[in-house]
């Protein structure tokens, strides 16, 4: 029963690496569907309580995940086509922008059209609309303002799915940079680290339920974002979160990755 489904959870990675990442995030609209079906409000709350009460520890494993998001080829072009993380300040004042938001889906509620925290989803859907059509357009868009190419690989060692699509494995056509797997990472980057390590984060009191509950919200706001559910990193808790998360603790997830990244910022902080 274990190896099935260690198999399972495999085949959902190698189908969001290979297949994932050339289909496109839904953000052409706006304003997102209603709340999926089953919506269970009382497990959404208990996931809110449970981010606020460690909002710091939740914060301090997003920043050690956003260093990690740098070895990703679709989501370092996302930010640098954006212009705001070029250079220290503007970096610190883009997440602490992106914190706020974050938090106001932790307070408040998402689906009500007048609330903070579904104006931030209609924003951030909007701008990810928007950097989409700007790649589109002008793909030299995504270089680093030094000039400097941006050369970034990422790969995943499994091979295609089994019943991928021929063109899946196929690294000539180009994918949308914004797309599945780019989304996907980034729900790992909000919520995974804190997930397989609570106790590291100083987050020592959280249970098996609580945890239950904060992928739940964050299952929620990948597809009220544009995440599809077969790709979404949170769905199934019992089902498959348990085993992702067990995978990666025992190392059998790995993504190889070769970064040659020169500079991120003007004044050069960040550096090979």
């Amino acid at each position: 029963m274990a190896a099935q489904e260690d198999d399972d959870a495999l085949h959902w990675l190698r189908s969001l690496c290979e297949e994932g990442r050339f289909v496109p995030t839904d953000c052409d609209s706006d304003t997102p569907a209603g709340p999926p079906d089953g919506f269970d409000s009382a497990k959404f709350a208990r996931g809110q309580r449970v981010a606020m009460d460690n909002i710091f520890s939740l914060a301090y494993a997003e920043l050690v995940s956003m260093l990690m998001m740098f070895a990703f080829e679709d989501q370092t072009v996302a930010l640098l086509s954006t212009g705001k993380s070029d250079t220290p300040s503007k970096a610190y004042f883009r997440y602490l922008s992106t914190m706020r938001r974050v938090r106001s889906w932790y307070e408040g509620d998402i689906w009500d059209p007048k609330s903070a925290a579904c104006k931030n989803i209609k924003s951030v859907r909007g701008m990810h609309d928007l950097v989409a059509r700007r790649l589109a357009a002008d793909p030299t868009s995504a270089t680093c303002p030094s000039g400097l190419s941006l050369h970034v690989r990422a790969s995943c060692p499994l091979g295609p799915a089994d019943g991928a699509s021929a063109w899946a494995a196929v690294d000539s056509e180009e994918p949308p940079v914004l797309n599945q797997r780019a989304m996907a990472v980034t729900q790992v980057a909000f919520v995974g680290l804190f997930i397989l390590a609570p106790g590291c984060f100083g987050a020592h009191c959280v249970t098996e339920d609580d945890l239950e509950a904060l992928v739940y919200v964050w299952w929620v706001l990948g597809g009220a974002l544009g995440v599809q559910d077969r790709y979404n990193a949170c769905g199934g808790w019992k089902e498959n979160i348990q085993e992702k998360k067990t995978l990666a603790q025992n190392n059998k997830i790995k993504l190889r990755t070769n970064p040659e990244i020169k500079s991120y910022t003007k004044n050069k902080h960040i550096e090979n």
